[in-house]
């Protein structure tokens, strides 16, 4: 059995990845916006491309089992 404390380290951890990802994404999103519109759309497409790509991704191992 592991430990209550080792769950809430991993939660945490999880957190503070997700949280620093998206401040990541922040960041590129805004500095583009500064750029300009074309390369705004450009990274809205590979992030539209790339959450699309894991979403089949994830049903496809859900449904194979």
């Amino acid at each position: 059995h592991e430990s209550p404390s080792f769950g809430l380290a991993f939660l945490g951890s999880f957190y503070v990845v997700m949280i620093a990802s998206l401040l990541v994404l922040l960041f590129l999103f805004s500095a583009a916006r500064n750029l300009g519109g074309k390369i705004s759309r450009v990274l809205l497409g590979v992030s539209v491309l790339a959450l699309t790509v894991f979403g089949v991704l994830q049903v496809w191992r859900g449904l194979k089992g």
